[in-house]
């Protein structure tokens, strides 16, 4: 084999390489955060009040995942239970939104709600609750990874 032929399949097998590069590429699921992420990004300003918000709190709303029975344990304080709360508990799967569910926030007397993610497939996720006093509004989120 000469320079030539050897110069030339090399080129033919980096163009080949580079359109399967390509076929595959496009044939991927490219996951945003959400389906809606441009006109969340522009609502982000009212996201950062709501964090601002429950920064301000003397006690928080507390989040705690027990992994040896798979329970999602939602607790608020006392204080916050003088007013009217509602809102929700949304579970986010980074790696496939498909798999992202959503919660009502339904308190007992005393301010507690445990939530069954039993049903939810291993890995990471993260546990983001939203709510509202009807004066202000809020937003904590927790990472818990289930297994």
């Amino acid at each position: 084999m000469n320079w030539g032929k050897g110069i030339a399949l090399t080129i033919i097998i980096f163009v080949a390489m580079m359109i399967g590069l390509v076929a595959y590429s496009f044939r991927q699921d490219l996951n945003l955060v959400t389906k809606e992420y441009y006109e969340e990004e522009i609502k982000y300003q009212e996201q950062i009040e709501r964090i601002r918000n429950t920064h301000s709190l003397r006690e928080r709303p507390q989040l705690v995942y027990r992994s040896s029975d798979r329970i999602l344990s939602l607790q608020f304080p006392q204080s916050l239970l003088k007013k009217t709360i509602s809102g929700k508990i949304s579970l986010y799967r980074p790696s496939d939104r498909r798999l992202d569910k959503d919660f009502s926030i339904a308190l007992d007397e005393s301010g507690r709600q445990l939530v069954n993610l039993s049903a939810l497939a291993k890995g990471s996720w993260t546990v983001k609750l939203q709510w509202n006093d009807l004066d202000r509004d809020y937003y904590d989120e927790v990472k818990i990874f289930i297994q």
